[in-house]
């Protein structure tokens, strides 16, 4: 890595994602100077005022996303010297070498598990039975937030906050994505699948995660109405149940 206190530029209109980013960074270097942007125009004016060392970028966003945004973030930071660009998402192989044709260095799973971004960092190789010890989540349970209390390394304190956000925030969409799915309105259901799959990632909530991941791809008059009523239902049928266990969490978490 160039410097010890590297500028860092996360882009992401999830503010969960941010905040997850931004802090497993602050644990792997204390010195860093991290900055978020929430649209792909408002971190270009970013770039065109503070040379980056590395960029985080979310791939699929309102306005400026995808192939087209890291085009422009190559173009940006060629003034930027060494500045390393990675995409943040889950998508398909074929997105993901379209992506790493446009520019990226490489494409991050999220949520970014911390030995890789040490890897990225610093070079460092954790041996596989070491990663191993962080499983992934039970897949039958409805949250297991294991991977936001190993990132703050068991201060629950700071898992409550972050689960507080998820509960003034997560309920609404759930519920919005019915609205939205009655209205037929193809492009917000595509957009907040995308930020639903990022927060049940979070959350551990794997199989509604799995659920919001195939709505980022329906496409009107090709997907069946059908398929998306069940999936849609099967979300929004489990806003009560997501609010009632984020309650019970805080709740536990505040005393412990």
């Amino acid at each position: 890595m160039a410097t010890m206190q590297p500028n860092i530029l996360i882009i992401d209109d999830d503010r969960v994602s941010q905040i997850y980013l931004g802090e497993l960074i602050g644990t792997l270097i204390p010195g860093a100077s991290v900055v978020k942007a929430d649209s792909g125009e408002k971190a270009l004016d970013l770039i065109n005022r503070i040379d980056f060392d590395f960029v985080f970028s979310d791939i699929r966003m309102p306005g400026l996303s995808g192939e087209t945004l890291f085009e422009e973030l190559v173009k940006a930071t060629k003034k930027c010297e060494n500045c390393r660009i990675y995409a943040i998402s889950g998508i398909s192989e074929q997105d993901t070498l379209n992506i790493r044709n446009a520019g990226a260095v490489a494409v991050l799973r999220k949520p970014i598990d911390k030995f890789r971004l040490e890897e990225l960092f610093f070079g460092n190789v954790r041996p596989e039975d070491e990663k191993n010890k962080f499983s992934e989540a039970n897949r039958e349970s409805l949250i297991d937030p294991q991977k936001i209390i190993k990132l703050y390394e068991y201060n629950y304190d700071k898992v409550a906050q972050i689960l507080k956000l998820y509960q003034q925030t997560l309920p609404d969409q759930m519920n919005r994505l019915q609205i939205e799915w009655d209205a037929r309105n193809y492009e917000e259901v595509r957009n907040l699948g995308h930020s639903l799959k990022n927060s049940f990632t979070y959350l551990g909530a794997d199989i509604l995660k799995e659920k919001a991941h195939s709505l980022e791809n329906i496409i009107e008059g090709r997907t069946e109405i059908a398929y998306v009523d069940s999936i849609v239902n099967d979300i929004s049928g489990a806003s009560r149940g997501i609010e009632k266990k984020i309650a019970e969490l805080i709740e536990s978490y505040e005393h412990k």
